[in-house]
């Protein structure tokens, strides 16, 4: 595991929601305040294994333009 990856247990727990009829979930609000998440905010949903994973759309933005910026080293110069 990295220096920055954590185990579950090492993981807060900050709360729980349920499913709605329409497959609706609520944040609990200590979440939504830490991280900043407004309404109209956009997440990414992802399924690991047996876990559902959501990200903010603009942190998987800034991901991928520096995985770009990286790759664009990488490229021999002609």
């Amino acid at each position: 595991m990295s220096a920055k990856a954590k185990s579950c247990k090492d993981m807060p727990l900050m709360g729980s929601t349920t499913v709605g009829e329409r497959g609706q979930i609520v944040i609990p609000k200590n979440i939504r305040d830490t991280l900043h998440l407004q309404p109209g905010a956009q997440l990414l949903v992802m399924q690991h294994r047996d876990a559902i994973v959501l990200l903010p759309i603009e942190h998987m933005q800034s991901v991928i333009q520096t995985m770009t910026q990286q790759l664009d080293q990488l490229k021999p110069s002609k």
